[in-house]
């Protein structure tokens, strides 16, 4: 996984490369674009455990209730 960050001030925004079969993991709605050998699926919880009450502290503290987790297929990608 590679990342850089792209712009300046207010405008900044973060390219990830990832290498096949590698995941990304960020707060649903968060992403700007996606290359097509991304896989892009939304959860509620995160693959280790969290669930309704961790999605609902979440909300409450202002983050958001979901997160988005990209796998790059075969080939590889970019988020």
């Amino acid at each position: 996984m590679k990342t850089e960050v792209i712009g300046t001030n207010a405008y900044q925004s973060l390219k990830v490369d990832l290498e096949p079969g590698e995941v990304f993991l960020s707060e649903a709605g968060k992403m700007v674009r996606a290359s097509r050998e991304i896989e892009i699926d939304v959860t509620m919880r995160k693959k280790e455990g969290g669930g309704i009450m961790s999605g609902l502290k979440r909300l409450l503290s202002g983050d958001s209730f979901f997160f988005a987790r990209y796998t790059a297929k075969a080939q590889g990608g970019e988020v």
